[in-house]
């Protein structure tokens, strides 16, 4: 399956929220885990390339922080959408959730629907 990077990043965090869940089939538990570590890959690469364009385009630090500058932001806010629309090949089995499953909150399942079904 495809994913885009700024897919990714909304999914990493909606697994983590589902992987908390108590009382799922063991063979859900699995493949959610696994997605999980699926994505970890390419989103530390995102990560790194994220923080090496922060610093292309900051500034000195301040309080700690690298800021990007104001004359630079056209250029990082393009250069950070080319990397948000990159597109990612990853391999992964359907999750089918329980209907019964209470989820930890409404937007849960946000992004995961290409492949998490509800039944």
């Amino acid at each position: 399956m495809k994913f885009t990077v700024g897919e990714i990043l909304i999914i990493k965090d909606n697994l983590k929220k589902l992987s908390t869940i108590k009382d799922v089939p063991a063979i859900v538990g699995y493949r959610l885990a696994a997605a999980l570590r699926q994505f970890n890959a390419p989103l530390m690469d995102a990560e790194k390339s994220r923080n090496d364009l922060i610093k292309k385009y900051s500034g000195p630090v301040e309080d700690d922080m690298l800021k990007v500058l104001p004359k630079n932001m056209p250029k990082f806010m393009t250069e950070l959408n080319e990397l948000f629309a990159e597109e990612v090949e990853i391999d992964l089995k359907e999750v089918v959730l329980p209907a019964e499953i209470k989820l930890p909150d409404l937007g849960t399942l946000v992004g995961l629907d290409k492949f998490i079904t509800v039944k």
